[in-house]
């Protein structure tokens, strides 16, 4: 069984939980004006793994996973400590 699809997503969230947000109970995540952004925002994901061009990239160890849920490779720190690239990262370098 692969990833859900981001409609599929979308549509399980709103599955009788008590959500609250800044002390107001949110019946509905997915049409809340902000948690909505956020919840779109974690579709692409699902989004993502669907395009073709990308889904080399959605699987490791021949297991279908989220882009998101990669680690980055190392080398992409260029062999900086993590705090190096933390705090490349906290300035924007």
């Amino acid at each position: 069984m692969g990833l859900r699809t981001p409609e599929q997503f979308l549509s399980g969230l709103p599955d009788g939980r008590e959500v609250y947000y800044r002390g107001q109970r949110v019946p509905d995540v997915t049409k809340h004006p902000e948690l909505g952004v956020a919840a779109r925002h974690a579709a692409i994901d699902f989004q993502l793994s669907e395009d073709p061009k990308l889904q080399a990239a959605s699987y490791t160890a021949r297991r279908k996973c989220g882009l998101f849920d990669l680690l980055p490779h190392p080398s992409l720190y260029s062999g900086s400590t993590r705090s190096e690239q933390a705090d490349r990262d906290r300035h924007g370098s």
